[in-house]
């Protein structure tokens, strides 16, 4: 395995200077190199766009706040 896949930046975590609440889609967005206003907001129309199942968004940013690590 290369260096590359090794270091800490690409590996998923969630973010301890860039949270909100639990630092998970900051996390996301240090992941993905995006800004974390932006995958807030896609999170927060993702959430509108599917109202009806609202509640597994609230479970996967909860589970993900439990399992992963803390950068």
């Amino acid at each position: 395995m290369s260096k590359r896949f090794k270091s800490r930046k690409n590996q998923l975590a969630r973010s301890s200077d860039d949270r909100w609440i639990l630092g998970v889609l900051g996390g996301v967005a240090d992941y993905l190199g995006w800004s974390s206003n932006l995958v807030r907001a896609l999170w927060i129309v993702l959430g509108i766009f599917f109202h009806k199942i609202w509640w597994v968004f609230v479970l996967v940013y909860i589970v993900a706040g439990i399992v992963l690590p803390e950068d």
